[in-house]
């Protein structure tokens, strides 16, 4: 007897909770979904953009630093071989993730993953800075 009590006060204070929502609420429950569903379509176009933009990038980095590679040799051209790699099987993970948004089965959190890991390996087929020279000191 005393459950059958809880379980209908948790019910008239869930339904009244839902009472005072509909009542506060400032929008309509309609106007709620359409922007609730404009926002994401939102997102999921920057994240589309923002991929296709990482992928294109990596494509063209790898495909050049490979055609440099051609003429390198030992240590740095298995590095650079190694980068080229790495960005190749990144690129199709970015590929794969602009397919999902459009499929809707994105996950904002494999979004954000495959976004961090084509910077990376963007970041990793990015040539290494020359050493700076001192300036030369005037002779007197």
């Amino acid at each position: 007897m005393k459950k059958s009590k809880n379980w209908l006060k948790v019910a008239a204070g869930a339904a009244v909770g839902v009472v005072v929502g509909l009542l506060t609420a400032p929008k309509s429950g309609r106007e709620t979904r359409r922007d609730i569903k404009k926002k994401a379509l939102h997102l999921s176009s920057e994240a589309e953009k923002r991929l296709k933009k990482l992928y294109k990038h990596l494509i063209r980095e790898a495909n050049v630093l490979e055609t440099k590679s051609r003429h390198l040799q030992g240590q740095a051209k298995k590095e650079i071989g190694e980068a080229i790699k790495k960005a190749r099987f990144i690129s199709e993970r970015v590929k794969q993730m602009i397919s999902d948004i459009r499929d809707g089965l994105a996950d904002q959190d494999e979004v954000d993953k495959a976004i961090a890991a084509g910077e990376k390996a963007q970041e990793d087929l990015r040539p290494p800075a020359p050493p700076r020279c001192a300036p030369e000191q005037a002779v007197s």
